[in-house]
């Protein structure tokens, strides 16, 4: 199996996004893969069984190990440019790199970008929104803070727990949920659907 992502790391919104949370993650599988390896590499900053926060960059690592131990090939820094059919069948897709334009042939295509953007290439319907009187959902805000002093934000805290930056040591990142409040914050993000988004895999 290859994968292909348009990014330099996997993980999609939870990584490149910085989402720095997971909800809804008391699940069997894969959910549950993630949050046992992850905590067993310090890379679980907080939270409880359904709902806890993550180091983004350990849980890039994790996602490149898991693909290495499973055998999937990654590219990064790779569009899906085109999608062409036999019939009613994918069979070729086409993309876009630092390599150069390729083409590739498969039996199997799964379109993991987050927004269907390989089913739309290949011809296939899709809404805008979730029907026709509901719109699309706004962007949310995500971010990374340093600050000197985490205990002054305390009360601004949901869950989770600061993370040691190894760069100054008199700082601290912090990677935890924050409450609802007007903070001056960066890194916007698109609140797009979790997984490995803009990513797009195939069986050769």
């Amino acid at each position: 199996m290859r994968l292909f992502e348009w990014r330099g790391c996997l993980g999609g919104v939870w990584t490149a996004g910085l989402l720095g949370y997971l909800l809804d993650f008391d699940k069997p599988g894969l959910a549950k893969e993630l949050k046992v390896k992850l905590d067993e590499r310090g890379g679980k900053t907080g939270g409880g069984e359904k709902a806890f926060c993550y180091d983004p960059e350990a849980l890039k690592l994790l996602l490149e190990d898991l693909c290495v131990e499973a055998g999937v090939q990654f590219q990064y820094h790779t569009r899906v440019a085109a999608a062409f059919k036999e019939g009613r069948r994918l069979t070729t897709i086409v993309t876009d790199s630092k390599s150069g334009r390729e083409a590739w042939r498969a039996p199997v295509f799964i379109d993991t970008t987050g927004d269907g953007d390989l089913g739309a290439l290949a011809g296939c319907a899709f809404e805008l929104g979730e029907a026709k009187d509901c719109p699309c959902q706004p962007m949310s805000l995500n971010a990374l803070l340093v600050v000197k002093d985490v205990e002054a934000l305390r009360e601004f805290v949901r869950f989770g727990k600061a993370l040691l930056m190894r760069i100054p040591m008199t700082r601290r990142r912090i990677a935890f949920g924050l409450k609802s409040r007007n903070l001056v914050t960066s890194h916007p993000t698109a609140n797009r659907p979790s997984g490995m988004c803009g990513a797009t895999c195939f069986s050769p």
